[in-house]
This record gives C-alpha cells, structure tokens and sequence, in this order.
C-alpha cells in the first residue's frame, strides 16, 4: 500500500492487510490463507498466557514458509515496478 502512496490503517490483522492490498492488486489474495496462519502467531505471542507457547516444529516451519512466500510477493513486485 505504502509502495502505491496508500497509508494504511494501524492494524496488526495480516489478512485485513491483506485484503486492502487485493483492492490494489488481487494477486496478492492468493495470501490470504497464510495470513490468516501468521496472525494466529501473532496473537498469541502479543497477548501470551501464562504457560509459554509450544509450537511443534512443522507448524514452525509452515509459519516461515508463509512469510516467506508473502515477503518474496511483495518484493518481486516491487523489483517489477
């Protein structure tokens, strides 16, 4: 949005994001699901409950790889522009 001289509403919600950006470019929808995985994370790293989060290993893996995918998007669009 930022790139598109859009300021963005104050938000930690990825798929809200996400969303607002479809309106720019709906080819970045295709994040949504990833979005909402990462805001799980999100959620509870900000608001923890007593006993600290354990995440096995693959959900780990999932949550890099879903950032990762949503950070190369972007970026590629950028460099395409």
């Amino acid at each position: 949005m930022v790139f598109n001289n859009i300021n963005p509403k104050k938000t930690h919600e990825l798929s809200e994001l996400i969303q607002r950006c479809g309106k720019i470019d709906k080819d970045i929808l295709d994040y949504l699901e990833e979005a909402n995985i990462l805001n799980h994370y999100y959620i509870e790293a900000r608001y923890p409950i007593d006993a600290p989060m354990v995440y096995p290993f693959e959900d780990a893996k999932q949550a890099i790889e879903s950032v990762e995918s949503i950070i190369k998007f972007i970026a590629d669009k950028i460099i395409k522009n």
